[in-house]
Formats: structure tokens, C-alpha cells, sequence
């Protein structure tokens, strides 16, 4: 019984986590949007060389990369607690995201070690989604 609770209170948490990522992130690609003309000037203060269309779209995909795997977890988390809950074998469900990370793929561990893993990322990928990171690392 500690298991299935412990699977539970992991899955709520990365749910939970999951919502935190996208309420942060909508507010932050919008910004990105408005001000990208002084994002594009200050990226370009430190990399000359870019150009304004690759700028925008480096702005635009790393604030995307930040809410991917937010994404695919919303996108999948009910057919897997079905699945968990029904009978333990997710192999039949469709749900790439998560066979990737229950079956090892992802990590270097399976099952619940694997969903904790994933909410350790899922949380460093909250404390990334700002503004600020966003455009640090669209320098580079």
C-alpha cells in the first residue's frame, strides 16, 4: 500500500508541477511576443553576428522546450493512471511520453524511481521558465 500511495502522491505532485510550468510560461511567451524587438537588440549586444529572424525563432523554441515535457505529461497523465489503476500494464496504452520514462528510456531507473526523476525535472524546468533564462540561453 506505501507503493501505490507514494505512486500517487508522485503523480499528483508532477501534475501539479506540470500546471505551475504552463500558468508560468503562457505569461513569458507572450512577453516575448510584445517585446521582442528589445529582446532581439539585448541578445544581440552579446552575439553580433545572429541574425533578427534566428533570434526570434531561438527565443520561441527555448521558451517552448520549457513546457514540452509539461505538455506531454497533461497530454498523457489520464490514460496512464487509467492504465495503472486497471491493471498495472501500460504497455497497450498510447502513451509515448510516458513509456519513455516507466519503462527506463528516459532515465536510468523504471516505474516510480522514473516518475520521481521526472518530477525532479519537471521542478528544475519551473525554476527555469523565466524571462531572464529564456534569454540567456537564446545568446548562446
Amino acid at each position: 500500500m506505501d507503493e501505490l500511495s507514494d505512486l500517487t502522491n508522485t503523480l499528483t505532485q508532477i501534475n501539479d508541477v506540470c500546471d505551475k510550468i504552463i500558468r508560468k510560461a503562457v505569461p513569458i511567451m507572450k512577453k516575448i511576443i510584445t517585446n521582442k524587438d528589445k529582446l532581439i537588440e539585448e541578445i544581440k549586444e552579446s552575439n553580433k553576428d545572429m541574425e533578427d529572424k534566428d533570434i526570434r525563432l531561438k527565443l520561441q523554441q527555448t521558451g517552448l522546450s520549457l513546457v514540452k515535457d509539461a505538455k506531454n505529461v497533461k497530454k498523457e497523465m489520464n490514460k496512464l493512471i487509467h492504465a495503472i489503476v486497471t491493471n498495472w500494464n501500460i504497455e497497450d496504452v498510447d502513451i509515448p511520453f510516458f513509456h519513455d520514462v516507466w519503462y527506463g528510456d528516459t532515465y536510468d531507473c523504471e516505474k516510480l524511481d522514473a516518475l520521481k526523476a521526472l518530477l525532479t525535472d519537471l521542478n528544475e524546468q519551473l525554476s527555469h521558465c523565466t524571462l531572464e533564462h529564456i534569454v540567456e540561453i537564446s545568446k548562446n
